[in-house]
């Protein structure tokens, strides 16, 4: 999945959950306002033996030769994602969390769906609180894993004529 499909996953779950932010975890800079949402990828799995294929004959952009063969990969993927909140209080950190949930099982599947994107299943909201010298951070979380659809294209050159002659 792409930086930028991500990113506007990230600014989808902070319009729809009203958190300050929603950014990448373990990314260097400021820490946020509370509350706010982390979005980790955990695995991105990747078999390229899987996938459908499909050629076709497309005009070829080498003078020599009048026709190409155009290679189209469909391939699918399923990463998992560790989705984490970050709030002054137990109980704002959890609220969040399901909000975040809800978005992913089902008000942003429709728009999950437009980016090529399913939900495929969402783990249980977790404590994931940490202590942080004398306090704790507030912390609530559940991983998720998505499918998406991805095309790949080359062009194969073709070899239209050929002539050989016997060698004596």
């Amino acid at each position: 999945m792409n930086e930028e499909t991500l990113g506007d996953i990230l600014e989808e779950l902070k319009a729809f959950t009203n958190v300050t932010k929603a950014i990448f975890a373990d990314q260097k800079g400021e820490k946020p306002q509370y509350p706010y949402i982390t979005f980790k990828i955990i695995a991105e799995p990747d078999d390229p033996s899987v996938g459908i294929y499909n050629y076709e004959t497309v005009e070829s952009e080498n003078p020599n030769f009048d026709s190409d063969i155009e290679v189209q990969k469909i391939e699918t993927s399923e990463p998992s994602f560790s989705i984490n909140v970050f709030a002054k209080t137990a109980e704002e950190a959890k609220s969040v969390a399901m909000k975040t949930k809800d978005f992913f099982k089902f008000h942003g599947c429709e728009w999950l769906k437009r980016k090529n994107i399913v939900t495929v299943s969402t783990s249980t909201i977790e404590n994931r609180d940490a202590l942080m010298i004398i306090d704790y951070e507030r912390r609530y979380g559940f991983d998720v894993i998505l499918r998406y659809t991805r095309e790949l294209k080359k062009k194969i050159e073709t070899i239209e004529t050929y002539s050989f002659s016997r060698i004596e």
